[in-house]
């Protein structure tokens, strides 16, 4: 795991984990890449690992090999999606640290748990709930709103992941992540972007060697583009309009 230098080392306050999935011969692997936002409000990579596994004890190897590299620098928040292994680790590890749940994979893991359920009313609710609530009981009332309009009113225990996603809610509600800092880190945008960027180098049934190969490219890229912007940046004057006083 090769990180960047020490400017961008010191900069990093907010990452996103990111998990995408490959076949390799009989085994599946998991690419595992540590994102955040750089100064332009773009991807940046600060680092990646293939895992075989998504057990506790693999997650706090990664990330206490990833704290290795980072010059023991923790970020004040790590977003993620929501594999138990995964909330049981970063406490583990990152004490201290806010550990808020991303808003993109909770929809993606909604339409497989939930199947037809998960339509666009059950969206609009849980987005509200993701971004509009303002305390517990706020949140208490529109959780009870959700299961009346999208379940006929049935318990939250008669849905599996409703009940983890409700266990787990300081996670991803407004209501508790506003108190935290994410430097206006919209996790669905960047989750999405990143997906799309990754997927345009990477694919499932890559080799190794391919793998390998693809992913120095898309370093590289990332890179570039970054460069381009800082020269843009640097290059371009900017307009400033004084008001005047008549």
């Amino acid at each position: 795991m090769k990180l960047g230098n020490s400017y961008v080392v010191s900069l990093f306050s907010v990452i996103y984990i990111y998990m995408l999935y490959f076949v390799l011969i009989w085994f599946i692997y998991i690419s595992t890449a540590f994102i955040g936002f750089d100064n332009h409000r773009k991807s940046v990579l600060f680092g990646a690992a293939l895992l075989y596994d998504e057990t506790t004890a693999t997650f706090d190897w990664l990330f206490t090999t990833f704290l290795k590299c980072m010059s023991n620098k923790k970020p004040q928040t790590i977003y993620t999606d929501q594999t138990s292994a995964l909330l049981n680790s970063i406490p583990n590890i990152f004490p201290g640290v806010f550990h808020g749940l991303c808003s993109w994979h909770m929809a993606e893991n909604a339409k497989k748990n939930l199947g037809s359920r998960a339509n666009s009313a059950f969206f609009d609710e849980l987005t509200n709930l993701v971004s509009n609530v303002d305390d517990e009981s706020d949140f208490d009332y529109n959780w009870d709103q959700m299961m009346k309009n999208c379940f006929n009113g049935r318990s939250t225990s008669d849905f599996r992941w409703l009940v983890q996603t409700h266990r787990n809610r300081m996670h991803w509600s407004s209501a508790w992540v506003k108190s935290h800092f994410t430097a206006g880190l919209t996790t669905t945008q960047l989750s999405e972007s990143f997906n799309a960027f990754l997927r345009g180098f990477l694919q499932p049934d890559h080799s190794l060697i391919q793998f390998f190969s693809h992913f120095n490219i898309m370093v590289q890229r990332m890179r570039d583009n970054h460069a381009e912007l800082d020269f843009k940046a640097a290059n371009t004057r900017r307009k400033i309009i004084i008001p005047t006083i008549s």
